[in-house]
């Protein structure tokens, strides 16, 4: 059963291109619809690129094939979000064979319903975009949502430790070791700027703004400071396990990787409700993270490592990585209970 990833969204678009187009230049023409309206250009300040090996990982959902990690954070942006169905409907749409329209939009259909990581919310909305009138609208909000799911098929063997442990014989070592505390700075390292955005974004809508600032905090609404010390706590309590595994796991950062695959796959459609604001719809996927299961993965299984701290701070560890994104969403309403 396919899923509805860059890779099918690409699979499915390129099949419908009137005239002929590579697997690269597509992959481009889809990014380019988040760089353009935020002018986004490379860790060395150039033009945005992709190998043609790098493309063809992608599209084959090989290692080495996820979308660029600065198209995924900015996917959120309200920039691309205000310009996004323009640009498909001049970029994409009218690049299409009428003809294979129809098809490409029942195959579409077909994957989102029969993708079980969906949300039947989710996949409402989206089905109910799927025509010809809507076409644009569909397609962005098909592609914005695919960047939220990791590209690369999941290996279920990978993250292995160095030494094949099974769970009725793991040694008290694994059980009992200790990791390192992480003391923290008073001001956020630019690594936290993404999930603190979103803790502030969730301050402001309470207050009415679109956002405070950490400056704010200190000043304006001191009374958000000891929440953000407590999720700051959270994720540097994810960060130390995600620094103590490289002593335990020959592969510590797949390990980590395992560690918020599960975590995603347990809580995104508790995210996916709709609440009454941020702040609800954080709490809520924080309840869920502390009871979702977590033992396909070995880090959860062989050590006492993930608590409840652990599991809060992996999720703004998803928030970082773009695959949730934040907590505060357009349809939040007063009027849906919490």
């Amino acid at each position: 059963m396919e899923e509805l990833v860059f890779a099918t969204v690409h699979k499915e678009i390129q099949a419908a291109f009137a005239q002929e187009i590579s697997d690269k230049d597509l992959i481009l023409l889809l990014y380019d619809a988040i760089i353009s309206p935020l002018n986004l250009l490379n860790k060395n300040g150039e033009t945005i690129d992709i190998s043609v090996k790098t493309a063809s990982a992608i599209v084959n959902r090989k290692p080495g094939g996820e979308v660029l990690e600065t198209i995924r954070i900015h996917s959120n942006a309200q920039k691309v979000k205000d310009t996004i169905n323009d640009y498909f409907q001049n970029y994409i749409v009218s690049e299409l064979l009428d003809t294979s329209v129809d098809d490409m939009i029942e195959h579409l259909k077909k994957i989102i319903e029969g993708d079980d990581e969906i949300s039947n919310l989710m996949k409402q909305d989206l089905n109910n975009l799927g025509n010809k009138e809507t076409l644009a609208q569909f397609l962005s909000n098909v592609f914005l949502y695919s960047l939220s799911r990791k590209n690369v098929i999941h290996t279920k063997n990978r993250g292995r430790p160095k030494k094949v442990i099974t769970p009725n014989s793991t040694p008290e070592k694994y059980k009992q070791i200790k990791i390192e505390e992480i003391l923290f700075a008073e001001t956020p390292t630019k690594e936290e700027k993404t999930y603190i955005d979103a803790l502030l974004h969730e301050y402001g809508q309470l207050e009415g703004l679109s956002q405070i600032s950490l400056m704010q905090v200190d000043s304006t609404y001191p009374n958000y400071k000891k929440d953000l010390t407590t999720q700051r706590t959270y994720y540097y309590a994810a960060e130390a396990v995600r620094r103590g595994t490289r002593d335990i796991y020959s592969n510590g950062e797949n390990q980590f990787d395992c560690l918020k695959n599960e975590m995603y796959e347990g809580i995104i459609e508790v995210w996916d409700e709709r609440y009454k604001n941020g702040q609800t719809r954080m709490r809520n996927v924080f309840k869920q993270a502390c009871l979702v299961s977590l033992d396909g993965c070995f880090l959860c299984k062989e050590t006492t490592l993930v608590g409840n701290s652990q599991r809060k701070g992996v999720c703004h560890f998803l928030v970082n990585d773009g695959r949730i994104n934040g907590w505060v969403r357009d349809d939040d309403d007063d009027s849906v209970q919490q």
